[in-house]
């Protein structure tokens, strides 16, 4: 399509698109996900988790409607993730993808504050191609 010059089809694809979007408005998707961040979850037996896919996944845990929030989890997780989140620090990309998915991290490397290194691939060669168009 770009040998084409099929410029309005790569832009209508919707993942190139955004980063197009992202990029011409230099907007930081700064942090991707807002797990333990924005947002948590609550189970049926009132315990917190950092988000709806973590529910009872007891290394997402974060409180209950008893004790409270585990603040100093949250705090910690913001922390990580918004200034010493490694190896995203050091990424090209850090303000534009924001470090990826809490649970597909977990879902790939089996810690959720370890970046899934396919997932990395991912954003960098969408924001790659979403450059060349």
């Amino acid at each position: 399509m770009l040998e084409q010059e099929d410029f309005e089809t790569l832009i209508n694809i919707t993942n190139i698109g955004k980063r197009i979007v992202s990029l011409h408005n230099g907007q930081c998707l700064q942090p991707y996900c807002g797990a333990g961040i924005s947002y948590l979850s609550v189970s049926c037996s009132g315990k917190f988790y950092l988000c709806h896919r973590f529910t009872e996944n007891k290394n997402a845990f974060a409180g209950d409607l008893k004790s409270g929030i585990d603040k100093e989890k949250l705090q910690n997780i913001t922390r990580d993730r918004l200034i010493d989140f490694r190896p995203c620090n050091a990424c090209w990309i850090r303000e534009l993808c924001g470090g990826g998915c809490y649970h597909q991290n977990e879902a790939a490397t089996g810690n959720y504050s370890t970046p899934d290194p396919l997932g990395c691939l991912l954003q960098i060669t969408e924001f790659e191609q979403a450059m060349r168009v």
